[in-house]
């Protein structure tokens, strides 16, 4: 067990883990929730709230939207995508997994950018 033996290391299994969590989720989101809000918003004939992509961006926009309650994450009148209208169209296991995806995200995000400040890093 020697890779356990420094902090250095600890560090870098749980920046792995977290990320390989992350993917899982955000893989899982974009596939099971955002496909089908999407594709039930076509249907009723509206166009896809949030036009922009940028490398499955569009991905942590839904996140947010249906994930987290209204309010200062979350913006009623957000330029990027139309909340109200995507909550309308989310199911409890969208807002789960939505809620999931940004847990997980932040969690990467601060793991990571502590390695900036524990261990010098970057």
């Amino acid at each position: 067990m020697i890779f356990f033996e420094s902090g250095k290391s600890l560090f870098l299994l749980s920046t792995g883990i977290s990320f390989l969590i992350m993917a899982v989720v955000w893989i899982a989101f974009a596939r099971i929730s955002m496909a089908r809000i999407e594709k039930t918003m076509v249907q009723d004939g509206l166009n896809r709230p949030c036009p922009w992509d940028g490398l499955g961006g569009r991905a942590v926009w839904y996140a947010f939207a249906v994930g987290l309650p209204v309010g200062p994450l979350n913006p009623r009148n957000d330029p990027l995508i139309d909340v109200p209208l995507v909550r309308e169209y989310a199911r409890p296991l969208d807002r789960r997994l939505g809620l999931a995806l940004v847990v997980s995200s932040l969690s990467f995000l601060l793991i990571g950018l502590s390695g900036k400040f524990v261990f010098g890093f970057y």
